[in-house]
């Protein structure tokens, strides 16, 4: 009851001026999956660390999801998964896939198997992967052998049909690597080591290079991602709480703990591009700020997706943000101002928002 009453006071206190909801860059959304349970593609809030399903009721059924990558400057509906089977029996090797999430749904599809005998590996397990916006139709995945000697695998796929592109590079340290991803210039691929540490990974030599020494980070990392706005990078400190993080990608320090995602076995980490209304708080597109963006926000309220309606800065999530966003520039676009009258008239919807959002999730929080 403690945190229903929490939210409903940070409502109350945004109508009357005094809240200022976290800031987020413009422009993209943090995506993550949820492998506990049936497993969810979930939005992850960037400020805050909260993550949020994108449809509670679309599971991505059982196996072993591992990584998530988009396309910079893709689509952004649409991003990248590997889906390894449930553990084999009678001594047969398993298979790994690329999957293909919508991100509007949560919904995804599988590929056909990698080929195991261009890889010349018995059934390869897929860790992680990552997409360089110098080659945007081509995946990078991280794997290694399921038979002995165990072998760290590095290959490429087609992420039209997940063929895989020539053979796999065979690393020559037996390393666990689980969270990898590119540079926003796509000339870096940066990486994790078995301690958790930030390294660059030769895509020619498959040499592993640390950056510094882990400090305030588990060895368990299972996503990285750069921020195309500002370079930033996050990850997910699955050893520790299962909390997103952010590091320095020049020293491997940590910068800042942002907090809990909320799931259970959080894996993969990937920015989706995704565009912001000219207009700040301009929901619809229309150019204008008024009570229908209003409407739209206090309508999905709590709800999370890319394209979302009512997600004001495009980050895929409908939250105290986007409502700030609407309310700080009610009444802008042509020919449009707000009298002190229609200030009022805000103020009376935002509390009828706050309660009507207060009881649609009573029942949840209580």
């Amino acid at each position: 009851m403690a945190h229903f009453s929490r939210q409903t006071a940070l409502l109350l206190s945004l109508i009357v001026g005094g809240f200022a909801a976290p800031t987020a860059v413009d422009g993209s959304a943090l995506l993550a999956i949820n492998t506990a349970g049936p497993g969810a593609f979930v939005v992850v809030d960037a400020a805050t660390g909260r993550a949020t399903a994108v449809d509670p009721d679309v599971s991505l059924g059982t196996a072993s999801w591992v990584g998530l990558a988009a396309v910079p400057g893709g689509d952004p509906n649409v991003a990248y998964a590997l889906h390894n089977p449930p553990p084999p029996v009678f001594g047969d090797s398993p298979q790994s896939r690329l999957a293909r999430i919508d991100t509007q749904s949560g919904a995804a599809t599988l590929l056909p198997f990698f080929d195991v005998g261009v890889l010349g590996s018995p059934g390869p397990v897929s860790t992680a992967i990552a997409i360089s916006p110098l080659e945007p139709s081509v995946a990078t995945v991280m794997a290694f052998e399921f038979d002995a000697p165990g072998d760290r695998l590095l290959f490429k796929v087609s992420l039209d049909n997940g063929a895989v592109l020539g053979p796999a590079l065979v690393l020559p340290e037996r390393k666990a690597i689980n969270a990898i991803t590119y540079s926003p210039d796509g000339l870096t691929l940066y990486a994790t080591d078995p301690d958790g540490a930030l390294a660059t990974l030769n895509t020619t030599t498959g040499v592993l290079t640390r950056i510094g020494d882990p400090a305030g980070v588990s060895n368990f990392v299972t996503g990285l991602a750069f921020r195309p706005e500002d370079g930033a990078l996050f990850a997910i400190d699955a050893g520790f709480n299962d909390r997103l993080v952010q590091l320095d990608p020049s020293t491997g320090a940590l910068i800042e703990g942002l907090g809990r995602l909320g799931i259970g076995g959080p894996s993969g980490l990937a920015f989706a591009e995704t565009e912001s209304p000219a207009q700040p708080g301009d929901t619809n597109g229309d150019g204008r700020v008024d009570i229908r963006d209003l409407n739209a926000v206090r309508n999905h309220f709590g709800t999370a997706g890319v394209g979302m309606n009512g997600d004001a800065n495009g980050d895929a999530l409908v939250n105290l943000t986007d409502l700030n966003l609407v309310r700080n520039h009610f009444g802008a676009g042509p020919g449009l101002a707000v009298p002190e009258p229609a200030g009022l008239l805000l103020a009376g919807f935002l509390a009828m928002t706050a309660c009507a959002w207060k009881c649609r999730h009573a029942r949840r929080w209580n």
